[in-house]
């Protein structure tokens, strides 16, 4: 009988501060959608600009969440736009810097940020 090996799920953290408007970003979510649609444990956390990315309904964002990206948005940034977190999708969580440091200093976690 032969086993089949099945790749080790890995876990990233995608850190998002440009713009949203851009290509380049909704390409990099579109990135994290495609690994967790893989089976692994990815983390979009946007910062500064991007924060507005949570605002809307962009299909790149829903298409993340769909395959089970966990969506975390930089309080300090939303604050700084005057964005209250009932404006922000139900699926995103208010989170601060001590969130993606502990994901970052993981050594288990893979970071990018863009």
């Amino acid at each position: 009988m032969s086993t089949v090996l099945r790749p080790q799920a890995l876990r990233y953290l995608l850190v998002e501060s440009q713009e949203s408007a851009t290509e380049e970003v909704l390409a990099f979510v579109r990135d994290g959608a495609v690994q967790a649609d893989a089976g692994h444990e990815v983390t979009l956390f946007l910062v500064q600009g991007a924060v507005s990315l949570a605002l809307g309904g962009r299909p790149e964002l829903g298409a993340f969440l769909d395959a089970g990206g966990r969506l975390l948005v930089d309080r300090f940034s939303t604050d700084q736009r005057g964005i209250a977190a009932e404006a922000l999708r139900p699926e995103a969580v208010p989170s601060g810097m001590d969130a993606v440091a502990r994901l970052v200093l993981d050594p288990g976690v893979r970071t990018v940020w863009h």
